[in-house]
């Protein structure tokens, strides 16, 4: 029985550390897109944040992002673990090719 109890704190544990990456990720990919969109030559490409690229509004789509991924899992039979994964992986891959854009200023 304990063991279950410490298997289950574990998950949860690193559940909410995923989910806290994923949202710094965000906030890094949104701290990216605005130097690269300061210093020209950048346009955001993602066409449903353009509007807001450039502005603090931009800080907030990590929470526009959780709140999709957390409706994906709550309607379909995906797992909160495998959805955040996934995007966090993805997101990861974003900001080191914003990262290595930041070379080219």
């Amino acid at each position: 029985m304990i063991s279950r109890l410490h298997v289950a704190w574990r998950s949860d544990t690193a559940m909410i550390m995923l989910v806290a990456f994923f949202l710094s990720l965000n906030v890094f990919d949104a701290m990216l897109t605005n130097v690269l969109l300061a210093n020209g030559g950048f346009m955001e490409a993602n066409p449903l944040l353009g509007p807001i690229a450039g502005t603090p509004l931009i800080y907030l789509k990590g929470l526009v992002g959780l709140s999709l991924a957390i409706s994906v899992c709550q309607f379909t039979k995906v797992s909160y673990r495998n959805v955040f994964l996934l995007l966090t992986v993805g997101l990861l891959g974003i900001c080191g090719w914003n990262t290595l854009q930041m070379g080219t200023i």
